[in-house]
């Protein structure tokens, strides 16, 4: 995330700037002044401004009250305003008001097509899918594309906000999840199918078409 401050202006001059006490600065900014990696919400920008040439204090006075958002759009299923700043994930329905401010609004698409690869049959499961989707609808195509029952199958999502050279994490969805609350879009680049080993449990066996 970055903000932008403008320069304080020619009467006076700023001694010191702080943002949330997270960073000082003892010199007078002659430009624009970014500060990059602030954590997102909001923040006071405040100076210590002193009167030119006489080096007495004029008092501290907020420059700007700011919210910092993320740099990532974090779509939902409802119009959510994207500003400038912001990428967003492809797939998403995007509105632009034509009527002169501009405004830009994106969601998720009410129903939207997963698309996940199948090892075991080598081959796409593809769903179209809705917010109230639950992930058994999911599991069921796909114990049925491989020939084995529901409960040989499971959802998983890999974590790959794992730091470099830890063990990855996985996370088991429950069938009666909602696609909403699992964040199936946002992870959907993330989640496959894991069978029961056949050896433990020979109803688990797959057949491949």
């Amino acid at each position: 995330t970055i903000l932008q401050i403008d320069p304080a202006r020619d009467s006076l001059r700023c001694e010191e700037t702080k943002v949330d006490q997270l960073a000082g600065f003892a010199w007078t900014p002659l430009a624009p002044m970014q500060f990059s990696g602030m954590a997102s919400g909001k923040h006071t920008i405040w100076a210590l401004l002193y009167d030119k040439g006489r080096d007495t204090v004029q008092g501290a006075v907020d420059i700007r009250r700011v919210e910092i958002l993320p740099t990532s759009f974090q779509p939902s299923y409802s119009w959510e305003r994207v500003y400038p700043q912001q990428s967003i994930p492809p797939g998403l329905e995007v509105r632009i008001d034509l009527g002169g401010s501009g405004l830009k609004t994106a969601r998720i698409p009410q129903t939207w097509r997963i698309q996940v690869w199948v090892d075991e049959v080598a081959r796409f499961l593809r769903a179209d899918l809705t917010a109230t989707t639950q992930v058994t609808v999911l599991l069921t195509e796909a114990a049925k594309m491989a020939g084995v029952s529901l409960s040989c199958v499971d959802l998983v999502r890999k974590d790959d906000s794992s730091s470099s050279g830890s063990a990855e994490r996985e996370e088991r969805y429950q069938p009666w999840e909602t696609v909403a609350d699992a964040r199936l879009f946002r992870d959907q680049h993330l989640v496959y199918f894991q069978f029961s080993d056949p050896d433990l449990r020979p109803e688990c066996v797959v057949h491949r078409p």
